[in-house]
């Protein structure tokens, strides 16, 4: 899949990587299914270069709650809780929503 990189799925847990410069529209058709094929998505994003190991260490730590992770990585988060159809996100304090809210006035 063009754009998506380092893909690896262990019967659990679903990572890959997006180049930052690939279509918005064709992320967010992908986000969209694995958002309603899994119970418990949960999607980190970065615009900056990330220490990979780090991130997937975090991620995979039952304990590391979304406040957590964007208090030591910078970036977004997104998740899904006990609603089925509410998506949560939850930013680090040097980010904004901006970018979120330009690409869908974009869409």
């Amino acid at each position: 899949m063009g754009g998506f990189k380092n893909i690896e799925f262990d019967g659990f847990q679903l990572s890959f990587f997006v180049d930052a410069n690939f279509e918005f529209k064709v992320i967010a058709k992908v986000l969209s299914e694995l958002f309603f094929t899994f119970e418990s998505p949960f999607f980190f994003f970065s615009k900056r270069a990330v220490n990979n190991e780090k991130v997937f260490q975090f991620l995979s730590d039952s304990v590391a709650s979304s406040s957590l992770i964007t208090s030591l990585l910078t970036g977004y988060v997104a998740y899904k809780e006990v609603e089925d159809d509410i998506l949560w996100i939850r930013k680090s304090e040097s980010e904004s929503f901006e970018c979120i809210t330009k690409q869908l006035e974009q869409s």
